[in-house]
């Protein structure tokens, strides 16, 4: 479990900032929880305060439980190793409402966590490290050959900084049930043994423990993920820059790129755009992409090149080797085909801010 004496001293630090933080009133959008989350996430991705507070706001109202979900999630997902101290904060926050009441209540805290979120850097390496290791067929072989494994070999692996970071990663999500693109697992899923061979690494102990505390509240594979970069980030220097942001076209007060394949109108008017746009249908037949997975190609491409997008992108060694790995895999296409749909997709972004505004309608009309 986290440690309490780290747990008490986090809160009363949290205590003294949300003291400090100025408390707007919540002006929420007028929106369902569903997209509330999705443009809280990108807002905070783009250091976008003023939008991100407000769909905080939406969500403290229509669904608080997975307002706190969707922080941490945010957190493992964009935030990452950079931001460990506020990823303590949220944890610990979220396991103890008796100190939110303490100080105010829910939205005084979610003001000064999401605040912070938006000024921290950003990185999305255990994304990165999640994508590859899921994805590579680099690995295919090295995965193959830990079918006979058993959990031990599987921990030391885990815990080996001199192994490549993609091995650690796949063995990971082994480990926790969570391996796909490779000849069956038999041993039974046990992340609880792999946050212990963490700690017992000695200088992981803290840092594992926080990481079993957000991967308990969140389930996701991304927690362990991060302890294999631990080692990776420590003693580097950062610097923070910006990705290449597109123009935004809004749609009322919620911004287009919130509309993604993971919220309901954004996949329908991603299902629209890969059957009527002239341009896409001659690039997807051109590069031979199955009429099934047209709709998820253009999905994933509007989501890495507008969606993923991040203001303050933590710059460091093994993050941009991951991220310049990773930016190719996974998307339904040839690796050399990425690139041209994307900028394919960027420059039709007329066609899909129509679409999404007129599914937008049907989706609020429903």
């Amino acid at each position: 479990m986290f440690p309490e004496d780290l747990f008490g001293l986090t809160l009363e630090a949290l205590a003294d900032e949300v003291a400090v933080t100025p408390v707007p009133i919540p002006d929420p959008l007028q929106t369902d929880s569903y997209l509330a989350r999705s443009v809280m996430q990108k807002a905070i991705r783009r250091g976008l305060t003023a939008l991100a507070l407000r769909a905080a706001a939406t969500l403290i109202v229509l669904d608080r439980r997975t307002l706190w979900r969707r922080l941490l999630v945010t957190a493992l997902e964009d935030l990452g190793i950079g931001e460990i101290d506020l990823l303590a904060r949220i944890v610990s926050a979220i396991r103890d409402r008796t100190w939110r009441k303490s100080v105010g209540g829910d939205w005084p805290v979610i003001v000064t966590l999401v605040t912070q979120a938006c000024a921290g850097t950003r990185c999305q390496s255990a994304n990165d490290l999640c994508n590859i290791a899921t994805h590579s067929p680099d690995l295919d072989q090295f995965k193959a050959g830990l079918c006979d494994a058993d959990l031990p070999d599987l921990l030391m692996m885990i815990t080996d900084d001199t192994a490549p970071i993609a091995q650690r990663g796949a063995a990971v999500l082994i480990a926790i049930g969570e391996a796909t693109g490779h000849a069956p697992i038999h041993i039974p899923p046990d992340p609880g043994a792999v946050f212990e061979a963490f700690a017992g690494a000695g200088r992981y102990s803290h840092v594992a423990a926080l990481y079993r505390e957000a991967f308990r509240f969140s389930r996701l594979s991304l927690a362990p993920l991060s302890l294999s970069l631990w080692s990776e980030s420590r003693g580097i220097d950062v610097s923070g820059d910006d990705d290449d942001l597109p123009p935004v076209t809004w749609i009322g007060d919620l911004p287009g790129y919130a509309l993604d394949q993971y919220t309901r109108p954004g996949l329908a008017a991603i299902r629209r755009f890969a059957s009527t746009n002239p341009e896409w249908k001659a690039f997807a037949d051109g590069w031979h992409i199955p009429r099934a997975d047209s709709p998820k190609a253009v999905g994933e491409l509007q989501f890495r090149g507008e969606s993923a997008k991040v203001t303050n992108r933590r710059i460091w060694g093994a993050g941009q080797t991951l991220y310049k790995e990773s930016s190719t895999l996974a998307c339904f296409m040839p690796e050399e085909a990425v690139t041209e749909g994307l900028t394919l997709i960027l420059r039709e972004s007329p066609h899909m801010a129509i679409l999404r505004a007129e599914q937008l309608h049907t989706h609020r009309s429903t």
